[in-house]
């Protein structure tokens, strides 16, 4: 995927399958490769366990081949592969870039993928699980979930309604 003779060979390479993964004029099926190539190489996603592929091929990218820079547009894509490619790296990297904020956007879009996975990083606020990092409770900001509970959405209304049901005191209580 390299780029053209006395460029860094890598940062094209990653550029470029950036560009098939989601650029405008890709056709769809050089987008599902790179978005493949892409997700089987995160050192958090990798292959699916019943993919053959599974334990064969090793993550060969960091954390940091997936930058908020990159990913962030893609969530709003009209395109439904994108916006999915999108929200599988989005669910392994969102708490770590530190977006607060495209948590709460992404649980107001208009699209179903981006919404799901917004709603779903803010509903854990404050839990504890193992595995990946969930968002800290520093992250629950009063007037963005009262936003959400104005949403013309039914689900996001509905994550709004349990978030204040849950940290009540923490969003104003009665006060608010």
């Amino acid at each position: 995927f390299a780029g053209p003779e006395g460029t860094d060979a890598s940062a094209a390479g990653l550029d470029r399958l950036w560009t098939m993964a989601a650029g405008k004029g890709e056709p769809k099926s050089i987008r599902l490769f790179a978005q493949t190539y892409l997700l089987f190489h995160h050192p958090g996603i990798g292959a699916p366990k019943e993919d053959p592929l599974f334990g064969v091929v090793k993550p060969r990218l960091v954390a940091a081949n997936y930058p908020v820079e990159r990913v962030r547009e893609l969530f709003e894509d009209p395109r439904p592969d994108v916006r999915r490619f999108a929200v599988t790296v989005g669910q392994q990297e969102l708490v770590r870039w530190g977006e607060r904020d495209l948590a709460y956007a992404l649980a107001a879009s208009e699209y179903k993928e981006p919404r799901k996975l917004g709603c779903e990083i803010l509903l854990e606020i404050g839990e504890e699980h193992e595995g990946k990092p969930k968002a800290p409770a520093d992250w629950l900001i009063p007037t963005r979930v009262f936003a959400l509970a104005e949403s013309p959405v039914k689900a996001t209304r509905e994550v709004a309604s349990a978030l204040i049901r849950r940290h009540y005191r923490k969003l104003g209580g009665a006060a608010r």
